[in-house]
């Protein structure tokens, strides 16, 4: 289990800094469990509807019951709802 869920990090680390063009991996821990939309993590409104579209293309999980719970914008919310969505299922 463990490596799975390094590998849904890695997974999700790598969106962040592949297709958003965005250092995660920069974020502190306190970072990580606050809204990304900060004014000192940098990410905009905008990044969200992209990152939206990235993640469910390379999770094939559906994310909108993470945004009406207001914690998408959050890494560490994303992360655990990633892991609770792929359970056992083969994430790679």
């Amino acid at each position: 289990m463990e490596n799975s869920i390094n590998s849904i990090k890695n997974r999700l680390d790598t969106v962040f800094i592949e297709k958003m063009a965005f250092a995660v991996y920069k974020l502190s821990d306190e970072q990580r469990s606050k809204s990304l939309l900060r004014d000192c993590i940098g990410m905009q409104a905008r990044d969200l509807l992209k990152l939206y579209m990235e993640l469910e293309s390379e999770f094939h999980i559906d994310f909108n019951p993470l945004v009406l719970e207001g914690n998408f914008d959050k890494y560490d919310c994303l992360l655990e709802y990633i892991i609770s969505k792929t359970g056992e299922k083969n994430v790679n």
